[in-house]
């Protein structure tokens, strides 16, 4: 049905079922069948009575378009860096925002499967991160790729303070995941 709930939950079900199938084989292949049970979902005429679903079922969506990507090689602290905070924040957004589940037993099951699995391969990349890190660290954290916090005022602030007035918010602890959803 268009118009009632069960209908909406029915292609919730479809949508997130597929999404984790797609995912789990690894295959862009899937994706598109993917992408239309979500629309067909977005577009159900209870839709807008569950923004917080829907977000979530696309957040789903955007982690099997990651978990089916191929894996950039990766270059340096510096081009790790760079990629956690294009791609690997709004994973770790995408990977909270899941952890709400859903009230359909099947819907929340597999939301936790995408979590698990995009919990996997980010823990290959925050293992790599880590080496990476220490060895940019050991050899003085030098170069322009990265810019460490304890020299942001130096190399940032002062020289654009000396021209006109600055606001500087320092927002400790603010990952790129929690950034995300306050950057959109």
């Amino acid at each position: 049905s268009r118009a009632l709930t069960a209908g909406f939950e029915a292609r919730l079900v479809k949508a997130a079922e597929e999404i984790v199938r797609v995912a789990e084989s690894g295959s862009t292949q899937g994706l598109a069948h993917a992408a239309r049970l979500v629309r067909v979902t977005l577009e159900h005429e209870r839709a807008g009575d569950h923004r917080a679903r829907l977000d979530r079922l696309q957040m789903s969506a955007g982690l099997c378009r990651w978990l089916c990507g191929r894996r950039a090689s990766i270059r340096g602290f510096g081009g790790a860096a760079k990629a956690y905070a294009e791609e690997g924040g709004f994973v770790d957004w995408a990977r909270a925002s899941l952890r709400a589940g859903d009230g359909v037993p099947a819907v929340a099951a597999a939301y936790a499967r995408l979590r698990d699995l995009a919990g996997f391969r980010r823990e290959e990349e925050n293992k790599a991160f880590a080496e990476l890190l220490r060895d940019w660290n050991a050899g003085g954290a030098g170069g322009e790729e990265a810019l460490p916090i304890e020299r942001v005022l130096d190399n940032i602030v002062a020289p654009v303070a000396a021209h006109a007035p600055v606001l500087l918010l320092v927002l400790d602890g603010l990952s790129f995941a929690v950034a995300r959803p306050l950057l959109t």
